[in-house]
């Protein structure tokens, strides 16, 4: 018996890795094509021994090191890509189980699966993303802050100082956001210094640290030529994009930090953990957080700021840019949060203890997430709410514990096995079957359009080789260069979805193709089509220009209906004036009659125009057939999602197919766009193309 209660322990942590194992053989989803591959190409290209250190991500070292050993010890794959993050996230694991394993069984499994199950970092369990490394970074200096404070009682500071610095130089080098960690660390010290204690842990953390930085920066211009080429180089990469908040207006940056960023911890899951950990605040006096008394109070404490950290604190030193609203960059928060509300759960659950506070805290949570976007509402808070409830109020008499404990693991597993469930819907090793089987089987020399996603992908599957495959982008080419090799159109929903694309940004030619391609390969189910393009002369002249119209809003334009007062000086994207938005922009129109269609043709209308919003939109790109002052066509296209930060200049385009023998005698054709929020906001350069089509 004796026996079995010290296998269970171990036993708990190696059922959650083997967890871990499982979700990766059912659950993962494929790569992402972005970040993921162009880590995967610095690994390959650190094993050719060439680094581009232009790029800042060539200085995120661990993952690039690590994901390279892993290519030269077992090749160049999806296993050999997902080990390193797989090793980082059972550290993550083991972190958490070398500080509850002395809290017993029922602390023990739920912080394991607070941890694991927390539907995002396993999500990112298997990714060629730095996430993972970053909360291991974060989880694992706390814990060796942990074990000097608690287990060892302040012997060996050198020691442990030295290996506290040394991982934070990691965190450092895996992602700049480990600096998120600092609130806490200046509040630990503050803590010793006002209990006087502790004073050579310190003095050897500045002392390594320093000497750390010299070293790693010393390597930096020894290899690059300057001390500050990762600065320089992160400088030189930044663009636009809706966590750019210093560019944008002062709304979007109040809505942010006021409670956009909790919301996003709650309806994403990550808010779990805080439900046990928020209520041991007012459990225990004050003085127990600042002296850090105890693991739960340094643990909660931890939690705590590094939450107020995460959502107020810059990430930039030249200005005030909070990180940005996306669930992977606050992995770290997971691991943190999981160890106290562990052992909060563990004494609710032996000794009933906070009964009302939790109940107070999972109800309160519920009822938020009830008004956010998400299901976390009924899959996660609902039940969880409910079933911290049932059991305050059970009689203590009844054996509850363990049900509690599957009740709560069932509900953590949700979200996880939902996502396996989506796996096994987009189905990855079907879509690397098709690239495997039906497109690197060719024997020819190929260019490959397809969208950029696919593209990545592909040339990560190619090991970055293109002498056989060269990979192009829908409209990021000219057909004039495809030369001396055939050519394969490669059409895939699911890359096309996370290239931020939908069916109608195609280019025209990638969506009629019958007459001028050979099927190679097509899957209804998955939505995916390879074929060859058997006449790229046809594909090339598919259409014919008949009409272009291009407003710029300085001198007045035929067939443009400009509303009073509607051109302004005051911001405008090129020239010196734009069109001022009232609920309609500039329309533009023209009597169709006059193109002399016949009932075969097919016509090819193309907007594009440069707009800047200082928010979020409903607004519709408008393209309208009307007969006698009625519409008996009408097509909206949001453009929010072309919008990569607000209170800057982007350009939206469209193309829409319109059959000639749809279109009435006497129609008008209008384009125009439709600011539905009625919110202040520019135009210019707007552009109308209409073609006729030939395939």
């Amino acid at each position: 018996m004796e026996s079995l209660k010290k296998a269970l322990l171990p036993g708990i942590l190696i059922a959650n890795i083997a967890a871990l194992l499982l979700y990766h053989a059912f659950g993962f989803t494929g790569h992402y094509g972005y970040d993921d591959i162009h880590y995967a190409r610095l690994a390959y290209d650190l094993l050719n021994g060439s680094l581009d250190f232009n790029d800042h991500f060539a200085f995120r070292t661990p993952i690039i090191v690590l994901t390279a050993i892993s290519y030269f010890i077992f090749g160049m794959s999806d296993f050999s890509s997902a080990l390193p993050t797989l090793m980082i996230t059972t550290g993550i694991l083991f972190v958490v189980y070398r500080v509850l394993k002395k809290e017993g069984a029922i602390a023990l499994t739920a912080g394991l699966s607070l941890t694991l199950f927390s539907n995002w970092l396993i999500h990112y369990s298997d990714r060629i993303m730095l996430d993972n490394y970053l909360a291991f970074a974060v989880v694992l200096a706390l814990f060796i802050l942990y074990r000097f404070r608690f287990t060892s009682n302040g012997a060996r500071p050198g020691f442990y100082a030295f290996l506290f610095t040394l991982v934070l130089l990691f965190g450092f080098t895996s992602k700049e956001t480990i600096v998120l960690i600092i609130p806490f660390l200046v509040f630990v010290f503050l803590s010793d210094m006002a209990q006087k204690k502790n004073y050579r842990f310190w003095f050897f953390t500045v002392l390594y640290g320093i000497l750390l930085l010299i070293v790693y920066f010393s390597v930096i211009r020894l290899v690059t030529g300057s001390y500050m080429k990762r600065f320089d180089a992160i400088a030189a990469n930044s663009y636009l994009n809706l966590c750019s908040y210093d560019v944008q207006s002062n709304v979007i940056l109040i809505r942010r930090i006021a409670h956009e960023f909790f919301d996003l911890t709650v309806y994403q899951g990550l808010f779990t953990s805080l439900i046990f950990v928020i209520p041991a605040l007012f459990r225990y006096r004050t003085i127990r957080f600042l002296r850090l008394e105890s693991p739960l109070a340094f643990f909660v404490t931890a939690s705590v700021i590094l939450l107020l950290s995460s959502n107020f604190m810059s990430i930039s030193y030249q200005s005030y840019i909070p990180l940005c609203l996306d669930p992977r960059h606050y992995l770290f928060l997971v691991p943190v949060s999981a160890i106290p509300a562990a052992m909060m759960i563990s004494s609710f659950v032996n000794e009933r203890q906070g009964s009302l506070s939790l109940v107070i805290m999972s109800v309160l949570t519920a009822l938020w997430a009830r008004f956010l976007p998400g299901d976390t509402f009924r899959t996660i808070y609902f039940p969880l709410a409910l079933i911290i409830a049932l059991y305050s109020i059970a009689n203590p008499a009844f054996r509850l514990k363990g049900w509690f404990i599957l009740a709560m693991l069932l509900i953590l597993l949700t979200e996880p096995v939902k996502m396996v469930k989506y796996a096994r819907k987009i189905s990855y090793d079907k879509q690397k079957e098709a690239v495997f089987d039906h497109l690197l089987t060719q024997n020819d020399k190929y260019y490959v359009i397809t969208n950029e996603v696919q593209s990545r992908i592909s040339e990560y599957y190619c090991k970055f080789d293109d002498s056989r495959f060269r990979f192009l982008i829908y409209d990021r080419f000219s057909f004039d260069t495809l030369t001396n090799r055939k050519i394969i159109l490669f059409n895939n929903w699911y890359t096309m979805y996370l290239s931020n694309l939908t069916f109608q940004d195609l280019p025209y030619y990638t969506r009629q193709t019958n007459k001028v391609t050979r099927n190679i390969y097509s899957d209804d189910s998955l939505q995916i089509r390879i074929s060859e393009v058997t006449d790229l002369a046809a594909m090339a002249k598919s259409d014919k220009v008949i009409l272009t119209s291009f407003n710029d809003f300085e001198n007045q334009v035929p067939n443009w209906y400009l509303r009073e007062h509607s051109i302004t000086d005051s911001l405008f994207y090129s020239g010196s004036h734009s069109n001022k938005l009232g609920e309609y922009s500039a329309t533009y129109w023209y009597p169709v009659d006059s193109m002399k269609l016949v009932p075969t043709d097919k016509l090819l209308v193309t907007s594009s125009f440069f707009c800047n919003y200082v928010d979020r939109t409903t607004s519709k790109l408008v393209i309208a057939l009307q007969e006698n002052g009625t519409n008996y066509l009408w097509e909206g296209l949001e453009i929010n999602r072309y919008l990569k930060a607000y209170s800057n200049w982007w350009q939206v385009k469209y193309e829409y197919e319109l059959p000639a023998d749809k279109i009435r005698k006497g129609s008008q054709l209008q384009i125009y766009l439709w600011n539905a929020d009625k919110q202040a906001a520019f135009v210019d350069d707007f552009k109308v193309t209409i073609r006729k089509v030939s395939i």
